[in-house]
């Protein structure tokens, strides 16, 4: 470890000794950094098959249970805080995505986040569905009809977020 931390010491010392092509390098190489885990905190928002969707897709097809809408509300608790991170750390990457990509992509990353089908909106129209079970029968039209429209906006946003992580990590846009 201590020769990596050494052999990193001197890279950077080197570069820097380059002038403004090695800060350049440094810059170049932190920008990349920062896309990449930007990109990752976008993965972090996508809701998979094997998650809130299992769950939904029962419900839509009319063949809930009760434990369907347990199974939401302990997915709920369970990734609140992951959803949080990254909602957090991609807010303070919007500002330098806007830098690197333009408005249109800070526009995006705000509809994914926040917008009427964004991250956080689907997560309480996924609480409001999951209490349905206190007052109503989860097979119910109603209920089918809320779970059939979660799912055409989790894919919608799972869209949204595939389209603006290639354009973060898509190396002929980037603003280096």
């Amino acid at each position: 470890m201590t020769d990596l931390v050494d052999g990193l010491s001197e890279l950077i010392t080197t570069l820097i000794d380059l002038g403004p092509e090695g800060e350049e390098a440094i810059a170049k190489y932190s920008r990349r950094r920062q896309s990449r885990s930007a990109a990752h905190s976008l993965d972090g928002l996508s809701f998979a098959p094997h998650g809130f969707r299992q769950y939904l897709e029962r419900i839509a097809a009319g063949e809930a249970t009760l434990e369907d809408l347990h199974g939401i509300r302990i997915r709920l608790d369970s990734t609140a805080e992951s959803v949080e991170f990254h909602l957090d750390h991609l807010s303070a990457y919007r500002e330098k995505l806007r830098e690197a990509r333009g408005m249109a992509a800070a526009e995006k990353l705000d509809t994914i986040m926040y917008d009427r089908f964004g991250k956080d909106r689907l997560r309480r129209m996924l609480f409001e569905l999951a209490r349905t079970h206190d007052n109503t029968d989860p097979r119910s039209d109603a209920t089918v009809a809320r779970a059939k429209e979660i799912l055409a906006a989790m894919k919608y946003l799972n869209a949204q977020i595939a389209e603006l992580h290639d354009m973060i990590l898509d190396p002929t846009q980037q603003a280096d």
